[in-house]
């Protein structure tokens, strides 16, 4: 898989340098460019994941995915370097898959996605990108937020 955060109006920078603009995002919030050319991103903060192909047409999207805890603990502008971490909620159901190269609704369950991004920055533009993601049950804690307050009971 390949991510990358993606600037103003979703956009992706080509070899030559050269930017095309693929989708509406007014506040980008992050985005992963699947091996697939798939690619998943947030338009505005809170919203939910959109899902496009390479050319820019929508793509079914996981309906009620979220994006939740994203930070950016490192920002080196000396070496050009962008640490970022983000959580996916992504709830289960029915989903479009490649199988046997055949388009096909397979069944996933519910989960959620640690990923912690490393970016290298040079003349402006993302030139390398590494990540780790890690499956974890829906819902899980990222490690690195705060523990949201327990909701007050009913009475």
């Amino acid at each position: 898989m390949y991510s990358l955060v993606l600037p103003r109006g979703c956009q992706r920078p080509r070899r030559t340098g050269a930017v095309r603009t693929l989708a509406d995002a007014g506040d980008p919030q992050g985005g992963t460019w699947n091996a697939n050319d798939t690619i998943v991103f947030t338009p505005t903060p809170g919203d939910v994941l959109r899902q496009i192909s390479a050319s820019g047409e929508p793509l079914p999207t996981a309906s009620g995915a979220e994006v939740r805890d994203r930070r950016f603990p490192l920002v080196d502008e000396e070496r050009g370097l962008v640490w970022a971490l983000v959580v996916f909620d992504i709830p289960g159901g029915l989903y479009p898959a490649q199988v046997d190269g055949k388009t096909q609704q397979v069944r996933r369950e519910p989960r959620s996605i640690l990923i912690g991004e490393l970016f290298k920055v040079d003349a402006g533009q993302i030139a390398d990108i590494e990540v780790v993601m890690r499956n974890v049950p829906l819902g899980a804690s990222a490690g690195w937020a705060l523990p949201k307050p327990p909701k007050a009971k009913k009475k």
